[in-house]
């Protein structure tokens, strides 16, 4: 996990990394395809519903799944991190508006957290790449947890590290994996649609608002029932 010091915070933001701060969609497939081909001989995730579980998941949880053999799966975790940067140096940005958001919450007293289930050493790149890690006033990565999303460990450890009960934070995720982290943790969820899944998804998992622009993010969280004050 990796915190900031800050003031006593009016209120906290917890966002999902991939698919709603940073676009890096293309850069994790390049490096799933890469690696698959590479140690399997075959090219996976190739259809929809598997990439959605390599964007919502942590590798490690994702690696055995592929095989049996101990020896294929840590040949797997070895690869990925350098196939993935590969890609990421060039192809991974905040989306356009994420930056702006961050500003204008971290100006107002919200912290901004976030819940990842990605490894600590590429979230720190994607964060330093981004230009956003100076906004980020705690972190949870897939290392820092037994159980990873939804199971709420890592949504409940970044409250913890920020001093801000659930009642004054929100969780804002592409997946319903996400919008399942933030009502397990106790907080009210906004699904985002510009990520990996569209609105119908987001509202089964209970997601208590779905925005599709950071425009319509940025008011649901300062104002009316999801706003953090």
């Amino acid at each position: 996990m990796t915190t900031a010091e800050g003031p006593p915070w009016a209120g906290a933001a917890l966002f999902d990394w991939d698919g709603t701060l940073v676009d890096s969609r293309q850069a994790l497939l390049a490096a799933w395809h890469d690696v698959t081909a590479e140690v399997l001989g075959r090219t996976w995730p190739v259809e929809e519903d598997d990439v959605r579980v390599i964007l919502s998941r942590r590798g490690t949880e994702v690696f055995p799944s592929l095989s049996d053999d101990p020896a294929v799966v840590q040949a797997l975790a070895d690869a990925f991190t350098p196939a993935y940067e590969r890609h990421a140096a060039e192809g991974v940005r905040p989306f356009p508006g994420a930056v702006g958001l961050l500003e204008e919450l971290h100006g107002r007293g919200i912290a901004v957290g976030v819940v990842t289930s990605k490894a600590r050493v590429r979230y720190t790149a994607d964060a330093a790449r981004g230009r956003l890690s100076h906004l980020i006033a705690a972190a949870t990565c897939a290392e820092d947890v037994v159980r990873g999303k939804p199971d709420p460990q890592a949504a409940l450890s970044v409250l913890d590290q920020l001093g801000v009960p659930a009642d004054r934070a929100v969780m804002v995720g592409d997946t319903v994996v996400d919008i399942g982290t933030g009502r397990a943790a106790g907080l009210r969820s906004i699904g985002v649609t510009w990520g990996s899944t569209p609105a119908g998804p987001l509202v089964e998992a209970g997601a208590d608002a779905v925005v599709g622009t950071f425009d319509e993010l940025r008011a649901a969280l300062s104002t009316g029932p999801l706003a953090v004050v």
